[in-house]
């Protein structure tokens, strides 16, 4: 599963137009990737996540905003894990979509807040 994220994230940049209209469906499988018990899927799903958001338009972004409080939790479960790399790599797949398009965390920003500001006092 992990390869295959890889692979789908890979191919965002040549796909995307096709994809977006299956929004929905691309939700559901990107939802269950990042309930995965694997903490890499989670983390290969949370960057295939981060990098659609980036290069898809911001109208399409707003569907996939039910997907934050599981990305969120790719961080707090790399940080009960102890998993530093992981941790590391998530926190910067939520920088890079922060810089592109910040306004996706903007509904949600207090939880996300809530939530990772003990990464800070870590």
């Amino acid at each position: 599963m992990d390869t295959s994220l890889q692979i789908f994230n890979g191919l965002f940049d040549h796909i995307l137009d096709h994809l977006i209209k299956y929004k929905d469906e691309l939700g559901n499988i990107l939802t269950k990737a990042l309930d995965n018990k694997s903490l890499d899927i989670k983390l290969a799903a949370l960057q295939a996540t981060s990098n659609l958001l980036s290069i898809a338009e911001r109208k399409d972004c707003k569907s996939f905003l039910p997907l934050l409080p599981k990305m969120i939790n790719v961080v707090d479960s790399a940080m009960k894990a102890e998993d530093e790399t992981v941790l590391e790599e998530a926190l910067v797949e939520f920088n890079e979509l922060a810089e592109v398009e910040p306004h996706f965390f903007k509904p949600h920003f207090k939880d996300m807040y809530m939530k990772l500001k003990d990464i800070v006092m870590y």
